[in-house]
């Protein structure tokens, strides 16, 4: 009996551990378009750049993303300067194609005309992404 209260225990507090880096994601802070095409004539008619997120509900990633990044009230003050659109693999199969999407989350950061397109490597902070954000707001003021 003692050892099955141990095992419990034990099993208990590995659950515990495996949970400790995962957060309920509050609201998001990023207004996105889940629209390909209508987040494009929506940049371009405002005349402000773009941010292009491909993701999927299954990966971990891209929920972490929204999570630790896009829940963030900075970065979506410093978002507000973009069209930002959010495109869910599974329900768009062509878009990823445009861009040669290999792995997701895949993000690019792009012109008002969608002409110019930066994919982002950098790290996936709310502090990262301010910085480019703001880059991105003051190269094509709107």
């Amino acid at each position: 009996m003692k050892r099955y209260v141990v095992i419990l225990i034990l099993v208990a507090l590995a659950g515990l551990a495996s949970c400790k880096d995962q957060k309920a994601a509050g609201p998001l802070a990023v207004n996105f378009v889940h629209d390909y095409a209508q987040g494009l004539a929506l940049a371009k008619e405002q005349g402000k750049p773009i941010m292009l997120v491909f993701e999927a509900d299954w990966c971990p990633s891209c929920q972490d993303l929204k999570a630790n990044v896009f829940t963030d009230k900075n970065v979506g003050e410093a978002s507000n300067r973009l069209v930002n659109i959010a495109i869910n693999v599974d329900k768009d199969r062509e878009s990823p194609g445009i861009y040669q999407v290999r792995y997701i989350p895949a993000i690019f950061f792009l012109d008002p005309s969608a002409g110019n397109v930066m994919p982002y490597q950098g790290e996936r902070t709310p502090e990262s992404f301010i910085k480019i954000m703001n880059s991105f707001g003051d190269k094509y003021p709107s």
